[in-house]
């Protein structure tokens, strides 16, 4: 009978071996893509080729595609994926930062890290320029003209708008014959 150890030692090597097997198998696969043979089967990228010849999911097509890409460009990527420091669920992140200049400093800080902390550190590394401005445009009930023409005739701000706007509508029910005043703090009948 074997040992929790001993069985701990046989996974560990059948793990190498699949690590070892996955960068060779990128391997093929960026030399298959530098030669752009996909074309000769009637497909127009690799990544088509990977999703429709080989049934990957779109995911693990481009997982793979960007992996070759990455291996063509910085041979380091694929040590680093042999030896485990990498995964295929990062190498999208990794490409997004990864330039000649920068390989061996930002590479490491992508090994053993998830999506997600590979993420935050494409985020660390190129923070967004200009965080976009996001404008909401909500409909608002007006009790006529008068009070949203004087609003804006007096170019007062957006919440001085919507100020007078919202006591007019809080007044309004005052305003129709046999309409029960109702206080501030209380719901429009629907």
């Amino acid at each position: 009978m074997f040992s929790a150890r001993d069985l701990t030692n046989h996974l560990a090597l059948l793990l190498r071996e699949e690590q070892g097997a996955m960068a060779d198998s990128l391997l093929a696969l960026a030399d298959f893509d530098r030669q752009k043979r996909w074309r000769e089967l009637g497909h127009t990228s690799l990544f088509y080729f990977l999703h429709r010849e080989l049934r990957l999911s779109k995911g693990a097509a481009q997982n793979r595609k960007t992996a070759a890409e990455l291996i063509q460009a910085f041979p380091e990527v694929e040590a680093a994926l042999r030896r485990g420091d990498l995964c295929l669920s990062t190498v999208n992140e990794v490409a997004k930062v990864l330039t000649p200049e920068s390989c061996r400093e930002v590479l490491p800080r992508f090994y053993g890290l998830s999506r997600r902390e590979a993420e935050e550190v494409v985020a660390a590394l190129r923070p967004a320029e200009v965080v976009p401005m996001r404008e909401v445009v909500a409909a608002v009930r007006s009790a006529g003209p008068a009070p949203r023409a004087v609003a804006e005739q007096a170019a007062l701000p957006a919440a001085a708008v919507a100020s007078i706007l919202l006591a007019v509508h809080l007044a309004e029910p005052a305003a129709r014959p046999g309409a029960r005043p109702r206080s501030p703090g209380t719901s429009a009948p629907r």
